[in-house]
């Protein structure tokens, strides 16, 4: 497998598949090698399944831990796969 050029981390709380499906599509559009972890903090699960692939995880805890527990368990998983670059997104 080629190494990340890019990890993005995504933290959500309560949002809907429509609030976001603009901003995942632009991510999916950069031209690089990279991966987006959609963290979902919400307490009851978002079906969130329309954007996992092979360059998009998504993570749903069943709890909200925080925006920067969320971020910081997606840079974990970067480092875990040797990302050169990592961003935390919001909207």
């Amino acid at each position: 497998m080629e190494q990340l050029q890019l990890t993005i981390s995504l933290v959500l709380y309560n949002e809907t598949v429509s609030s976001i499906e603009g901003l995942v599509a632009d991510i999916n559009g950069i031209g690089l090698n990279k991966k987006l972890y959609i963290f979902d903090n919400s307490p009851i699960q978002t079906d969130l399944s329309c954007f996992h692939s092979d360059t998009t995880e998504v993570i749903h805890c069943g709890d909200n831990l925080g925006y920067g527990k969320g971020h910081n368990v997606c840079i974990q998983k970067a480092v875990k796969e040797c990302s050169e670059c990592h961003l935390k997104a919001g909207r």
